[in-house]
């Protein structure tokens, strides 16, 4: 079976608001063969901003941690879709240090510990290459 599915990485949606959505997308083929004649096409655009929202804001963390942590989820390009941050993220990119694992930790120059492992998709889909990052500042305590 040949399906060729579309999936876009999660852009600002003009037509919809200005929303930011993540866009999926397959053929509609004649009788439903996988060879057959495309007549039209299915796309849904996910809600990404509220569902990205609950999972980097649901990372278990105390108070005093939360208060110096932020926690992300990258597209392939390092570009950030989602922030615990309440600055924008319009822009927002971050870059981890060259030839990095699917997954690991390093200190920043700045002292930061971050964490962050690439995404595995959900069931059968294999994902689009994004990471999970948890970026904590150093304790300032005295």
């Amino acid at each position: 079976m040949n399906i060729v599915k579309y999936t876009a990485n999660v852009d600002i949606a003009a037509e919809l608001k200005g929303a930011q959505v993540a866009t999926y997308a397959t053929a509609v083929r004649q009788d439903g063969a996988s060879d057959g004649k495309v007549v039209g096409v299915l796309a849904v655009f996910f809600d990404w901003a509220k569902q990205a929202s609950t999972v980097v804001n649901s990372v278990r963390l105390t108070a005093g941690e939360r208060e110096r942590t932020r926690c992300m989820i990258l597209d392939a390009s390092g570009q950030v879709i989602a922030s615990s941050a309440t600055a924008s993220r319009e822009n927002m990119r971050f870059d981890p240090p060259p030839n990095t694992a699917d997954i690991g930790t390093y200190r920043t120059a700045r002292g930061s510990l971050v964490g962050y492992a690439l995404t595995p998709g959900y069931e059968t889909y294999r994902g689009m290459g994004r990471f999970g990052v948890i970026e904590q500042q150093p304790n300032q305590t005295p």
